[in-house]
């Protein structure tokens, strides 16, 4: 998959691709037999076409007898650079190789409407055209930005991105992506082996998730299996994987805390992240991981063993988070780039991820590689989404540090969701922002109306405040994976 890149293509980029892509165009337009009648041509702008920005005017002259100039509308002789190597003339030039002009113009200068360019030597014309100028209404447009996706170019499945550079007064190229395969980018072998063991309850038994099992009434939080603890952390990791985050590691030395935390849980009936110290089967170690720790539980009273990875699903996908659904409080910590650690307790169905305050664990420094965070991110297995979560973004501007990334980079941002078959933007509503320290301490969510699994989308969010000035565009696709997972 070739993936997006933001660098806007600056002036002196764009005249030499500019005069690249002249060389190619030169290379293609051989003298037909009509040529050998001709002792030069006005090649660009071409009759009738229809031009904007700023632009060249070019061709080719054998053993000019003067100056080339070039007028536009009858005006002033405008000098233009000639001598450029034009080899493809060989067959009407002979040995005169180096025979191409060219002059660079803002068609912008001229205004909306028809006109005429005349090319002469030394006075004496010899190719002329008639073209159509389109403005946007001032002869050169500043303060503008956009980034605009184009669908299906330059071949079928392809996805090109344009972005508006001042420089040239057009739309650039920024980037051509291509998802190839939907369901190669990311572990499909082990979400289908999900989907069936988390239907099959394969992995919710008593007997796999614990050595001794829980007391209720003699506040007894019992002990988890290594493999239980092993499926929670693999679940884990296989998620920050679709967004391409680093593996955490489990911590032992927070076993004992988190599984107390989810005994506080369970033996109350309720969650909270605060206990009192008048809580059924509280300790202040089950307090403190209270504090620290994702929560999760069967409610209603009704206690059942589940399966850790079901647990991790369901802290990402957050659409019944207790405390503010758009905030997706859970999600952040899963998918928190800095995370290092984690562990999981667990007791009849109520579950604690201790999310952050290792402080016992030796410091590592986390390895942070991405720009930010998206959910769903290209290929993404059908659980995640159950229940219509809200999608969300987070940029990672600060790849050191955790708290420099708490800015308000969306009071401005708007969001698309474009499906790509067709070019239909989809109805983005209820967007929330905030600066929080849950994960990244900066946040925003959405609600996609109407979306479809097995479906390619691109997500566009503009006018996004960079800390270090300016503002950026970013695009990715989404593919919600359900067909593969049958």
């Amino acid at each position: 998959m070739r993936h997006l890149t933001d660098q806007y293509v600056t002036f002196g980029k764009a005249r030499r691709a500019f005069l690249l892509r002249l060389c190619l165009v030169s290379v293609l337009l051989a003298p037909s037999l009509a040529y050998a009648q001709l002792t030069g041509v006005l090649e660009i702008p071409g009759n009738g076409v229809t031009l904007s920005g700023v632009g060249v005017i070019s061709g080719w002259k054998c053993e000019a007898a003067g100056d080339i100039t070039i007028r536009l509308n009858d005006g002033a002789p405008i000098p233009a650079t000639y001598g450029l190597p034009r080899t493809d003339t060989s067959g009407v030039c002979g040995n005169d190789g180096n025979n191409g002009f060219f002059s660079y113009t803002n068609w912008g200068n001229l205004g909306d409407g028809e006109h005429t360019v005349v090319a002469y030597d030394n006075g004496e014309e010899f190719g002329r055209s008639t073209f159509t100028v389109v403005t946007f209404g001032t002869a050169f447009l500043t303060g503008a930005q956009a980034r605009v996706t184009v669908e299906n170019f330059p071949s079928p499945g392809e996805t090109t991105v344009l972005a508006w550079n001042q420089s040239t007064q057009h739309f650039e190229a920024v980037a051509v992506d291509l998802l190839e395969d939907p369901l190669a980018s990311y572990d499909r072998a082990y979400w289908w082996e999900v989907r069936r063991d988390i239907a099959a309850g394969t992995y919710a038994s008593a007997d796999f998730l614990y050595v001794s099992l829980p007391d209720l009434d003699a506040c007894m939080a019992g002990t988890l299996t290594q493999e239980a603890k092993d499926r929670a952390l693999e679940g884990m990791n296989q998620i920050r994987a679709l967004h391409g985050l680093a593996d955490v590691q489990y911590s032992f030395l927070y076993d004992t805390s988190v599984q107390e935390a989810a005994l506080i849980q369970a033996a109350n009936g309720s969650l909270t992240h605060h206990p009192e110290p008048n809580a059924q089967c509280y300790t202040e170690a089950g307090d403190e991981a209270s504090g620290t720790s994702n929560l999760t539980g069967v409610g209603g009273g009704y206690l059942r063993n589940r399966d850790p990875v079901g647990n991790m699903i369901g802290w990402t996908n957050d659409a019944h988070n207790l405390s503010l659904v758009a905030a997706a409080g859970h999600r952040r910590w899963i998918l928190n780039p800095f995370a290092t650690h984690m562990s999981y307790g667990q007791v009849y169905g109520y579950a604690a991820q201790k999310a952050f305050g290792f402080d016992r664990e030796p410091t590592v420094s986390p390895l942070v590689e991405v720009d930010y965070i998206a959910f769903p991110y290209e290929t993404y297995p059908f659980m995640l989404m159950d229940d219509d979560p809200p999608w969300s973004f987070s940029v990672v501007e600060d790849k050191s540090s955790f708290w420099n990334n708490q800015h308000p980079y969306f009071e401005s941002a708007t969001v698309s969701v474009t499906r790509v078959s067709d070019g239909t933007n989809l109805t983005v509503s209820n967007l929330y922002t905030d600066t929080t320290a849950y994960g990244v301490p900066n946040f925003l969510s959405w609600y996609v109306e109407d979306w479809k699994a097995d479906t390619l989308y691109r997500v566009e969010i503009n006018n996004v405040a960079m800390q270090r000035g300016g503002t950026r565009s970013f695009s990715y696709q989404v593919y919600i994976d359900r067909a593969g997972l049958r």
